[in-house]
């Protein structure tokens, strides 16, 4: 990858149309006015200072010589302007002219570092500035034309560095057509001038600008200037966010990689692992950052598998047969430890058994190792350690004597085994950012807060359902106000085991640190990323000594956790010395457990009639989490005018469930709220909506755009059944108690288009996951009736409104079971997910429906194509119109 050269030639910057365009800009330039005549010019004469002015003369103080210093700082600026301004009337030569201009410019830029903020000789200089603008940029076409590379830099730079002072934030300059190409040469002069600090705030401003010819270059250069500067999280987010837009740019992947591995941010290292080792998964390289970092995860068996095939490639390469064989051997100390701490017998004698294994793996191969490198202590005790955890006393003894020869201390027989890193002190292969395992759930887990309303409501709906076979006495003695409450509180309880399970316990060696001895009080404190832990350790006989000296041995079995304010910590754990001496903490004071917020009056309790479905009801899936279901991009720039309205119906009374639709719903609020910007309390969320919900939930919104007199921007989005009058075809939207064939149980089309439009707001934009074909996401039909799928009639938007929907015709709205999402949802996330939310109607349609009508004949083996409709002023809007404005 060459990124140590640009050529910053203009006209190699622009195709012959922007060339063209640049010439007619050129032709714009300054030129001569057409006054009537020269300007009067004073005769100032020869000036002769009296002879008083002499007298009396004293030493000024510093602030009247930093003064004068301003005085003729801004006066000389002043000079070259009216000078500047005398050369292009007279139709003096253009290069003296932008000699001056850029004087000029130099002069002001000093006096206005000499000059108060504000005061009115900076407020001076920066109306020069703003007004020569233009002649630094004419100078740029200028030495463009004539060839002369180092001036073209130092123009355009003048010209883009105006724009970004501080004195002009907020303000905009007048920009042409040829504005990216110019701040492209300021950027590439200050890059190939080794000005990396520089170059990075050009290519941002370039970035900015939202040129497309030299994008995806730009974001390589920006890459490594952020590696050449130390500025490693930027190069880091940066490639991300051009991998987001050129996800096969290989040399992006590596910029990222080395940022990761370079700025000590390992835990952002595997995605984009991920994506190069898809493009060569047989390089070197990356097999080799793999197998280091699956080390550092203490995930030894994909490591081993990793460092297999490089052995393949290198079968003799020693470096390999060292990662191999502490694979194995950190596998036989895990089961091995395991083993000890079990208390079912029958499972530690697997994990026995299992660690045999592993060790007889490790000794065979670091046999290989000690035969070339045989002074390695650190292999030959890992070798001990293994003859001795299998009972091979005799290559024990031998192992042993060659470490005692070497001058070392031989392996103790009962010790207890440590795992081991390839790297001297037993550091990591990669460091991370030093938050550890606490902040991997941070960015992999949902807030807990979210996840226990979910669960709870979720779980306390389907306890109070009536069973098929239930009787209604049995059913009201099971569901009552009381029981409620007390299954509520159950499953609040229940929500934190079940988060810890899925989320916590991932507590590795490296989350502790061992803090200094507490004398008075007998105790240490250790640091970890779970909280802090006081664990009572006795002075006498030197026992809190010998735990300190012990540390780097120290295991730890038994932990238990809890929850609080969102994040995991330690409530009970215990501490085992390689001796076998354990030492314990239990927290016990201030735990509770949280208790979600959840509408008790919105769980029905009546029973249902039997037998009113006939329809079984299939698992939800709503609890599994998809690629886009993580990592929601973050604007903070809000959208305080917008609203939403989101219905997701999931669970009917008389027709099939709409498979995730849930989750579909409950993920779109969350990428409106955190990458549209939209404030949680102007999203509107309804799950499993009755028509009379779903008409409450059209007329709230209704009434909050007529509160803000139509100032307001509306999306608003749909997962569920839609269905087809069978008489008149019309399209109608089906509610959770609705019946498919009776449509006066539903909410037609037209009437939420109607309804939508008459509130008067800006923009409405409709997005509905659900077809009108008949067809529901399981692939059969609402109705037994129903044999075959109807096409609707097409039914328009009004007022100004923007619609995607996700199918066509007689199609069905299929679900992508793999993601946990609707087809058509999953691809509207995920062009919100790689554009963190800026992009254009357009563009966001285009994507969806190339991707969704591919995957359907992949996924689902049937057609589906989603369709835009467009009406007012969004028929023209919505090819430049973007999802956060």
């Amino acid at each position: 990858m060459n990124v140590n050269w640009i050529k910053f030639n203009l006209a190699a910057l622009l195709t012959a149309g922007a060339a063209t365009s640049l010439l007619a800009v050129n032709d714009d330039a300054p030129m001569t006015p057409s006054l009537g005549g020269a300007p009067g010019m004073m005769n100032l004469g020869n000036l002769i200072p009296d002879e008083s002015m002499m007298q009396g003369v004293s030493l000024v103080d510093g602030d009247s010589l930093k003064q004068a210093a301003i005085d003729n700082t801004v006066q000389k600026a002043t000079d070259l302007y009216k000078h500047l301004k005398w050369q292009k009337y007279e139709n003096q030569p253009e290069k003296e002219i932008f000699a001056t201009a850029f004087d000029c410019y130099s002069t002001c830029l000093d006096a206005m570092k000499l000059s108060a903020k504000g005061s009115q000789q900076w407020e001076q200089c920066k109306s020069m500035l703003r007004d020569i603008n233009k002649d630094l940029e004419a100078g740029a076409f200028f030495y463009s034309g004539v060839g002369d590379q180092n001036m073209l830099t130092q123009f355009a730079q003048a010209f883009v560095d105006t724009h970004m002072m501080d004195a002009f934030k907020g303000e905009e300059f007048p920009r042409n057509s040829a504005y990216p190409a110019i701040v492209y040469i300021a950027a590439s002069g200050a890059y190939n001038a080794k000005d990396y600090n520089k170059a990075i705030d050009y290519f941002d401003r370039y970035l900015s600008t939202g040129d497309e010819k030299s994008r995806e270059q730009i974001y390589l250069f920006l890459g490594q200037a952020c590696i050449n500067t130390g500025k490693y999280e930027q190069a880091v987010k940066s490639m991300g966010e051009g991998l987001a837009l050129y996800p096969d740019n290989y040399n992006m992947m590596l910029i990222a990689i080395q940022g990761c591995i370079d700025g000590g941010h390992s835990e952002l290292l595997q995605p984009f692992l991920d994506k190069a080792l898809f493009q060569k998964p047989f390089d070197e390289q990356l097999l080799n950052i793999q197998g280091k970092l699956y080390e550092d995860q203490q995930a030894y068996q994909k490591a081993l598998d990793v460092y297999r095939k490089l052995e393949e490639q290198r079968p003799d390469n020693l470096g390999v047969a060292r990662h191999i064989a502490l694979c194995y051997y950190n596998l036989g100390v895990d089961f091995y430890n395991k083993a000890i701490y079990e208390e079912d017998e029958k499972t530690a004698k697997k994990n026995s058994r299992q660690s045999d294994t592993y060790f007889d793996a490790a000794a065979m191969k670091l046999e290989e190792v000690v035969a070339n490198d045989p002074t390695s202590l650190k292999y030959l005790k890992a070798l001990a350690v293994s003859y001795g955890c299998i009972g091979n006393k005799e290559k024990f003894e031998t192992v042993n004597n060659r470490i005692r020869a070497l001058g070392d201390s031989p392996v103790a027989e009962k010790s207890m085994p440590g795992l081991i890193t390839a790297n001297a002190g037993d550091v990591p292969n990669f460091t991370g950012s030093g938050k550890g395992a606490a902040d991997m759930i941070k960015r992999n887990a949902p807030l807990y807060s979210d996840f226990a309303k979910s669960y709870v409501e979720k779980h306390l709906n389907e306890w109070a359902k009536r069973g098929e076979f239930e009787k209604n006495d049995d059913y009201t003695k099971r569901v009552n106000e009381l029981t409620l409450r007390q299954e509520y509180e159950r499953l609040s309880r229940k929500a934190q085991d079940e988060y810890l399970t899925a989320y916590g316990k991932k507590l590795r060696l490296t989350d502790f640190t061992l803090e200094p001895y507490d004398a008075d009080n007998e105790t240490y404190l250790i640091k970890s990323t779970y909280g802090p832990i006081i664990l009572n350790v006795p002075a006498e006989n030197s026992e809190a000594e010998t735990f300190k000296s012990s540390w780097k041995g120290v295991h730890f079995k038994n932990p238990k956790y809890y929850i609080e304010n969102n994040e995991v910590k330690i409530s009970g754990i215990t501490f085992v010395t390689p001796h076998g001496k354990e030492y314990s903490y239990n927290k016990t004071d201030g735990i509770e457990y949280y208790i979600p917020p959840v509408d008790l009056a919105g769980i029905s309790i009546t029973p249902s009639k039997s037998g009113s479905t006939g329809i079984a009801a299939a698992p939800s899936t709503s609890g599994k989490l998809s690629d886009v279901d993580e990592n929601i991009p973050y604007n903070n720039k809000p959208a305080n005018s917008t609203f939403a309205v989101i219905i997701a119906n999931e669970s009917y009374t008389n027709v099939p469930r709409v498979e995730a639709a849930l989750n579909d719903g409950e993920t779109f609020s969350k990428y409106c709220n955190l990458t549209l910007g939209i404030p949680k309390e102007n999203i509107r969320v309804y799950k499993d909506a009755t028509l009379g919900k779903m008409l409450r939930a059209i007329a709230d919104i209704r009434n909050v755009v007529k509160s803000v007199d139509g100032n307001a921007d509306v999306v608003f989005y749909y997962a569920g059944h839609g269905m087809p009058d069978e008489g008149t075809k019309d399209a109608f939207l089906l509610p959770v108690d609705g019946d498919a064939t009776v449509s006066e149980s539903c909410i037609s089309l037209a009437r939420l288009y109607n309804d939508l439009a008459d509130m008067g707001a800006r923009s409405v934009m409709v997005f509905l996951d659900a077809c009108f074909s008949g067809g529901n996401r399981s692939g059969g039909m609402l109705t037994a009736a129903r044999g075959v799928a109807i096409k609707p009639k097409e039914t328009a938007p009004k007022g100004n409104m923007f619609t995607l929907t996700a199918a066509s015709g007689n199609e069905t709205a299929m679900p992508y079971k793999e993601k946990n999402h609707g087809l058509f949802t999953y691809y509207v996330l995920k062009k919100l997910q790689e554009t963190k939310g800026n992009v254009t109607l357009k563009d966001l349609s285009e994507y969806v429906i190339d991707n969704v009508r591919r995957q359907s004949t992949i996924v689902n083996q049937k057609p589906q194509t989603p369709q835009v409709s467009t009406s007012g002023k969004m028929a023209e809007e919505w090819t430049k119109r973007k999802m956060h404005n």
